[in-house]
């Protein structure tokens, strides 16, 4: 997921979408081994479909996992922008009551 560079949300939606139909493209891919393997009696050719099966499986694990990283960093979004704002207003607030404390300092230190 990390060596896609997803920098905007719409490219993390277009990835989602690839990811959908890599997806569908596998576990067609998928069934047609199942099919195969069905009716297959010779067992060196059972073995190489059990494994491409496996190869499929492996791929279809790892593609549904991204996609569901990539839903989470969209469904997250807005909730990370908004712990930003608060933090941010929270560093502004501070900065301001210590600027606000030190020219009370100054003032002080004059008056005297």
């Amino acid at each position: 997921m990390s060596n896609q560079k997803l920098n905007t949300l719409d490219d993390v939606r277009d990835y989602i979408s690839h990811s959908e139909q890599g997806i569908k493209e596998v576990t067609e891919l998928r069934q047609k081994i199942y099919n195969k393997l069905r009716r297959c009696n010779d067992e060196g050719r059972i073995s190489e479909l059990k494994k491409s099966r496996d190869d499929c499986t492996t791929l279809l694990r790892q593609l549904r996992k991204n996609k569901r990283i990539a839903e989470t960093i969209i469904e997250d979004n807005p909730k990370i922008k908004e712990n930003i704002r608060i933090e941010t207003q929270a560093r502004n607030e501070a900065y301001g009551l210590n600027k606000k404390q030190k020219q009370k300092s100054k003032q002080r230190s004059y008056e005297r």
